[in-house]
C-alpha cells in the first residue's frame, strides 16, 4: 500500500462523523471520571498518563474500554473541528459575504442550543435534585453565555466543562473569513504559515498564560492547524494520504503522548491518522441501512448532545463508581448515552418550535418582539428560581458567621493506619502524611448530614500544607462528596485542585472552600472531604484541616 485514498465528504458523511466524534466526546467525559483514571494529554500533558493506562490494562485487561475512552476519547473533539472547517470551507469557497452576515448566520445557528442547554440544566437541577443555582453557578454560566470563558482566567471549563468548545468554536467563525481569504489568495502556503504562527504561540507563550489560568488549547488559535488541515482538503476532490507521511503522522501522535515536544504537533497528527480509519468505519456504516440511520439520527442531535451531557453525567458516573467493575461501568455508560440522546432529541425539537414561532410571517417587528420575549422569560425563570431563597437570604444577611467543627488531621498521633505516614520532610512536628500513585487517596473527614444544621452553613473551608517537590500541581485535588448513606452512590462531587507555585522544596499552604447544596444533602446522607492524588509521583501533605462555617 502506497497512499490511502480520502474521499470527498459528502452531507450524509458530515453527519456520520460528528456521530462518531460525539460518541468519542460523551463517552470521555463520562469515563474519565470512572475509576481506575487515566486522565488525557488534551489541554496538558504528562507522559504518566500513558504509563498509567498501560499499567491499569496490565492488571486488568477488562478495563480495555475505560482506558480507550478515558485517555484517547476527547480526539473527537479534533474531529469536529475538522469537519466544521472543511464544511464551511466546502459552503463559502465559491460564495460571495461579508464578514457581517457571515458571523450573524453562524451565531444564530449556533447559540440557541447554548442558550437553552443553559435553562435546561437550571430546571433539570432544580427538578432533579431541588438544587437552586448558586451565585457562583450564575456567574459561571453567564461567562459561557457570554462565548469568553476561554478569554477570562480560569473560567474555560466552568459551569460544564466542555462547554469551552462554544467560545473556541465561535472564535474560529471570527477568523474564518480571512482563512479562507488566506487560502484563496496564497493557497497551502499561506494555511502553513498560518499553522507554524499557531504553533510558535503556542510553544513560546503558553507555559506563562498557564500561570495566569489560561491556556491558548482552549482557544481558536491553538487549533489553527487542525482548522487549516480541514480548509486545504475541502479545496480537493480526492486526495492520497502518503504511507510514509501517515507514518509520520502516526510516530507524532504515538511520542506525543510520551514527550512534550511532539505533543504539541499531536493533535494535527491525530487527524490525519483517523482520516483513514474514519473513510472506513463510515464505508462500514453505510451497507448496513438501520445502522446507517441511527447514526446518521446521533449526527443531526449531535449539537445538543454536546450541549447537555456534559451536566447529565454525574447520576451515572456516581452509580458507576458505586458499582465499580468494568462491565457494569459499560451498561451505565450506555444507559447514559441514551437519556442524554433522550434529552437533547427533546431540546432539539423546542428549539426548531421557538424557531417556528419566532420567524412567523408577520413582519420584522414581530419577529424582535419574539425573540425579546425568550430573553426575558428565561431570565424571569432565573430570578424566580432566586426569589425561591429570598427569605433564608434576608435572614442569613443578618447574622453573624461562626466556625465550628474544626477537624485537623494530626500526622504525628498516626490517627489513621491506612495513612502512609513519614518522618522526614516534616512540616510541623515529626511526620507527616504520604500519598502515592497507588494509594491515591489520603486522609479523609466525614460527616453525616443529619448532626449538622444544613441551612446554617454557609460554607465549608479546607486548608492543607503541601511539599512543592512536584512539575505541576494539576492533578492534586481536594474532594467534597456527598453519598447516600445506604448504598453508598455518590450524589454530588466536588473538587478543587491544588495551586502550582514556583518555590522548590517548601511547604505550601492550600486554602479552598466548598458550598453545601441543599438538595443535595438529604438527612440519609454524610459527605466526605479527602485529598485525591491523581498524579503520576507521589506527594507529602500536612496539617490536612476542614473547618465548617455557620451563620450565627
Amino acid at each position: 500500500m502506497k497512499a490511502f485514498k480520502i474521499n470527498t465528504i459528502t452531507k450524509n458523511d458530515t453527519l456520520l462523523l460528528k456521530a462518531i466524534g460525539i460518541i468519542l466526546i460523551v463517552f470521555h467525559n463520562y469515563f474519565r471520571w470512572i475509576k481506575p483514571i487515566t486522565g488525557e494529554n488534551e489541554f496538558g500533558m504528562s507522559p504518566g498518563y500513558l504509563l498509567k493506562s498501560f499499567r491499569i490494562l496490565s492488571f486488568n485487561p477488562m478495563e480495555i474500554i475505560n482506558v480507550f475512552f478515558n485517555f484517547l476519547g476527547h480526539y473527537g473533539v479534533q474531529i469536529f473541528i475538522f469537519i466544521s472547517a472543511y464544511g464551511l470551507t466546502k459552503a463559502y469557497a465559491n460564495k460571495s459575504f461579508t464578514w457581517k452576515i457571515f458571523v450573524v448566520k453562524r451565531f444564530y445557528k449556533l447559540y440557541p442550543s447554548l442558550l437553552i442547554a443553559t435553562f435546561a440544566m437550571i430546571v433539570f437541577n432544580i427538578a432533579a435534585h431541588g438544587n437552586l443555582p448558586s451565585k457562583n453557578l450564575l456567574i459561571e454560566l453567564g461567562s459561557q453565555l457570554s462565548l469568553l470563558s476561554t478569554l477570562i482566567p480560569g473560567k474555560a471549563l466552568s459551569a460544564v466543562g466542555p462547554w469551552w468548545f462554544y467560545s473556541m468554536i465561535f472564535q474560529f467563525y471570527l477568523l474564518f473569513p480571512l482563512l479562507l481569504w488566506v487560502n484563496n489568495r496564497f493557497k497551502a502556503k499561506g494555511l502553513i504559515l498560518i499553522a507554524i504562527l499557531s504553533y510558535t504561540l503556542l510553544i513560546i507563550f503558553n507555559p506563562a498564560l498557564l500561570k495566569l489560568r489560561l491556556n491558548i488549547l482552549n482557544t481558536a488559535i491553538g487549533h489553527l492547524p487542525e482548522f487549516c488541515f480541514g480548509i486545504w482538503l475541502a479545496g480537493k476532490k480526492d486526495y492520497k494520504i502518503h504511507f510514509a507521511i501517515y507514518l509520520v503522522a502516526l510516530s507524532v501522535f504515538v511520542l506525543g503522548n510520551y514527550f512534550k515536544p511532539a505533543w504539541y504537533f499531536s493533535h494535527l497528527a491525530a487527524m490525519i491518522v483517523l482520516l483513514p480509519i474514519l473513510q472506513f468505519v463510515i464505508s462500514k456504516i453505510k451497507q448496513n441501512d438501520f445502522i446507517s440511520k441511527v447514526i446518521l439520527f446521533i449526527g443531526v442531535t449531535s449539537v445538543y448532545l454536546f450541549a447537555v451531557h456534559g451536566f447529565l453525567r454525574w447520576e451515572f458516573v456516581g452509580l458507576a463508581n458505586f458499582l465499580n467493575y468494568p462491565l457494569t461501568e459499560f451498561l451505565v455508560a450506555i444507559l447514559f448515552f441514551l437519556f442524554s440522546l433522550g434529552f437533547a432529541y427533546l431540546l432539539k425539537s423546542l428549539e426548531k418550535q421557538m424557531r417556528t414561532w419566532v420567524g412567523s410571517k408577520e413582519g420584522r417587528k414581530n419577529q424582535s418582539y419574539r425573540v425579546l420575549l425568550l430573553f426575558v422569560l428565561m431570565a424571569g425563570l432565573v430570578l424566580s428560581v432566586k426569589s425561591c431563597e429570598s427569605i433564608n437570604y434576608a435572614k442569613k444577611k443578618k447574622q453573624k458567621e461562626v466556625v465550628g467543627n474544626k477537624h485537623i488531621v494530626d500526622f504525628e498521633k498516626n490517627e489513621d493506619m491506612n495513612l502512609v505516614i513519614v518522618d522526614t520532610v516534616a512540616f510541623s512536628g515529626k511526620k507527616s502524611c504520604l500519598i502515592t500513585p497507588k494509594k491515591e487517596f489520603g486522609p479523609e473527614y466525614r460527616f453525616l448530614i443529619k448532626d449538622v444544621k444544613i441551612e446554617k452553613i454557609k460554607e465549608i473551608k479546607v486548608g492543607c500544607f503541601i511539599y512543592n517537590n512536584l512539575s505541576s500541581y494539576r492533578d492534586i485535588h481536594v474532594v467534597f462528596d456527598i453519598r447516600k448513606n445506604s448504598g453508598g452512590a455518590s450524589v454530588n462531587w466536588t473538587n478543587r485542585h491544588f495551586t502550582n507555585e514556583t518555590n522548590a522544596d517548601q511547604w505550601i499552604e492550600n486554602k479552598m472552600s466548598f458550598e453545601i447544596d441543599g438538595g443535595d444533602a438529604r438527612p440519609d446522607s454524610y459527605a466526605k472531604i479527602y485529598v485525591w492524588n491523581n498524579s503520576e509521583e507521589s506527594i507529602i501533605i500536612d496539617d490536612f484541616s476542614v473547618e465548617i462555617v455557620y451563620y450565627e
